[in-house]
């Protein structure tokens, strides 16, 4: 999902990655579709690309739920912050107990070390990323089958009142830190 599905967000890899499997698997696109990216690459793929217009931040947390596997694709080169961030996104795949898919930056591979439950890296070369999905598509039924343990885990470990609660912690130590050296 995204505000706006067009260039450059790594779809059109993941359209040609996916284009084999079109009789096993649906990609749904949630979002604003800019005209030029639907004639280019959408149109003649409809037979297994579902478009849903934006929905509300409700409505999308209950639509994601639907779903098996979050695609977290992300094109450093447009944006130096899409290699050191974690997004919205990305978040609410996880919690809606999603298996994610994530395109290879620092942030998201640092991520899923950490949390190898939640999914792992695709990559944006066919073969190794068709390959990756044979894989998932081999073990689908696992992948569902723990999709409440994954949302469960997401609970207590990326709610909000959790994240939260640590950020304030460690802003507090470090204003500590910060007045302690003042006082150097």
């Amino acid at each position: 999902f995204s505000l706006t599905i067009s260039k450059n967000r790594g779809l059109e890899q993941i359209i040609e990655i996916i284009k084999p499997f079109k009789d096993k698997v649906t990609l749904t696109l949630i979002g604003g579709m800019r005209g030029d990216f639907y004639e280019m690459h959408i149109k003649d793929n409809l037979e297994f690309i579902d478009i849903i217009e934006p929905l509300s931040q409700k409505e999308l947390h209950l639509e994601l739920s639907n779903h098996d596997v979050g695609l977290a694709l992300e094109q450093t080169t447009a944006n130096t912050n899409r290699g050191i961030c974690l997004t919205n996104k990305l978040f609410a795949y996880c919690q809606a107990g999603l298996y994610v898919l994530a395109t290879e930056t620092p942030a998201q591979r640092l991520f899923l070390q950490h949390n190898e439950k939640f999914g792992e890296i695709i990559s944006s070369q066919k073969s190794e990323g068709q390959k990756l999905l044979r894989n998932v598509l081999d073990n689908i039924v696992s992948i569902r089958g723990e999709k409440n343990k994954r949302y469960r885990i997401s609970k207590e470990l990326l709610s909000f009142d959790v994240v939260s609660s640590e950020i304030i912690q460690n802003w507090k130590k470090n204003q500590r830190n910060d007045r302690l050296f003042k006082e150097y």
